[in-house]
């Protein structure tokens, strides 16, 4: 059985059609490459790629290079918009001298026209038919069309826009992995720099007013007492003195350092409009957007800075004003220089950003119920901040549904804390009435009101307690012991205690 093979003239169509698609592919990727955006993408990414990096640009720290980048190609993307308004207004110059010449001229050419006869009449040229010469007009119109659709094509219209936007998408896919998580880093950096600068002017005024209040016969006291240390301590304070100093200076000039392009550096993200929220009529860009790693970045250094202002510190007010404070004087002004004050005012960035804080104060507040509870009455302050911290996280459009889904989100978080931490067979049942007793306290304090909290918290506590063996025991000698009797006793020593017949009691006490 014989096979039949193409023949070579066959053979030898296709390998020139093959090497001729080859070569149009070749001449497409070298017009692309040679084109403006990929060669500033090129130029933004030099250190960023494995193969065309710098020594100079480390992995862990190249994010600082990004201001100078995007500053950069901003200048760019003006220096090209100021010279296409400059050939617009030139162009525009001379096609009106050219029209007011024509003007000048237009009286005598019509004298003439008038005193020269009219021209014959031309033959109308006839219709031609329509080629099909095996499709090729229609092939090569399509190839035509085909070949402008794989573009960027610039809009007469708005060629700065265009351009603009044909920039950010390439860059954007041109990025590595690393890119956004640079950003991320970037804006973390210049806002903890900002944070380091308010704390610094606050240590300054609290040292400034100390000293203002500090007397002569306080200073002699501290003199007299220093002259009485031994040369060995001296030393090792100057030296820790000494430390300290020199790490904040060091710090002082990295901050400085990164602070110095700051302003120019968010003129830059305006220009390139990096940072514009996306709407129905710009889904081109929907994509060429640092709106993830700046959200990243204001979470997660609000909540850290919060955890540091107000973690563990129960026993004065305090904490939630220093919140709101840092809030106005550090977030606020650090988001409207980033976004601009059309977008700071037109998307509610106050209230958001206080909204926002709130929540993260609620947040770290949760994680420590327990020791709120623990530390009661001392903790009062911090029950209180806690209830203002729950209403201003609820201010808004959803009015009391929002509010009512704090105190639910809440009450939940008061039954895991009380649940891992007490209800378990390590406890004793004195411990658990104690707690219960407490519990109770607080929770009034928090909801005085409807009583719902307090209900929805302490139910599985006295579920649990029901079923101990020792618990009425422990409540008799509770109420009795007058050494060992814990809150119920001193409850029942209370002056405005009531009577039992007085109480208001639900069916489960």
């Amino acid at each position: 059985m014989t096979t039949l093979s193409p023949s070579p003239a066959k053979t030898d169509l296709h390998e020139t059609l093959r090497l001729r698609r080859l070569q149009k592919a070749r001449q497409r990727a070298e017009s692309i490459r040679e084109r403006d955006t990929s060669r500033l993408t090129r130029e933004f990414f030099r250190g960023y790629l494995d193969d065309d990096r710098d020594d100079d640009d480390d992995p862990e720290t190249r994010w600082k290079s990004l201001p100078r980048r995007v500053i950069r190609l901003a200048t760019y993307l003006e220096e090209a918009f100021c010279e296409e308004e400059e050939e617009r207004a030139r162009g525009m110059g001379a096609r009106g001298e050219a029209e007011g010449e024509g003007e000048s001229g237009s009286g005598k050419e019509a004298a003439s026209e008038r005193r020269q006869p009219p021209p014959p009449p031309q033959p109308q040229p006839q219709p031609q038919p329509p080629r099909n010469d095996d499709g090729h007009d229609n092939i090569d119109r399509q190839k035509k069309r085909n070949k402008e659709s794989l573009s960027i094509r610039i809009s007469k219209s708005n060629n700065h826009e265009s351009r603009r936007v044909a920039l950010g998408a390439a860059i954007f896919a041109a990025a590595p992995p690393c890119f956004l998580n640079d950003f991320r880093l970037l804006f973390e950096a210049l806002l903890g720099a900002r944070q380091r600068q308010w704390e610094t002017l606050r240590e300054d005024s609290i040292e400034k007013d100390g000293d203002e209040n500090d007397n002569d016969s306080h200073g002699d006291a501290m003199a007299s007492d220093s002259t009485n240390n031994n040369d060995a301590n001296h030393e090792t304070l100057a030296n820790i003195a000494m430390q300290q100093q020199s790490q904040e200076t060091e710090s002082c000039d990295q901050d400085d350092e990164l602070l110095q392009n700051e302003s120019q550096f968010y003129t830059a993200l305006a220009i390139l409009q990096w940072l514009q929220p996306a709407t129905s009529t710009t889904s081109t860009s929907t994509s060429i957007s640092l709106h993830t790693p700046f959200h990243q970045a204001l979470k997660t250094l609000t909540l850290r800075t919060i955890h540091s202002l107000i973690s563990t510190r129960y026993d004065a007010p305090g904490p939630l004003r220093q919140t709101l404070e840092w809030t106005s004087s550090v977030l606020s002004p650090w988001v409207y220089h980033l976004l601009g004050h059309d977008a700071f005012h037109s998307h509610s960035w106050p209230w958001r950003l206080e909204r926002f804080s709130s929540h993260c104060f609620l947040r770290i507040r949760r994680t420590e119920l327990f020791d709120i509870l623990a530390e009661y009455p001392d903790s009062l302050p911090a029950i209180r901040e806690l209830t203002e911290a729950l209403d201003r996280s609820a201010e808004g459009a959803e009015g009391g549904a929002a509010r009512t889904a704090g105190y639910r989100s809440l009450a939940q978080e008061w039954k895991k804390a009380l649940t891992s931490r007490v209800l378990h067979p390590g406890a004793q049942t004195h411990q658990i009435i104690d707690v219960y007793v407490t519990a109770i306290k607080v929770l009034r304090e928090m909801d005085p009101n409807s009583g719902e909290l307090l209900q929805v918290v302490t139910r599985p506590v006295r579920e649990y307690l029901r079923g101990r063996k020792d618990t009425v025991r422990c409540i008799v000698t509770s109420l009795t012991d007058e050494e060992n009797g814990g809150d119920l006793y001193e409850e029942l020593k209370r002056q405005d205690a009531k009577p039992l017949e007085e109480a208001q009691l639900d069916e489960e006490d």
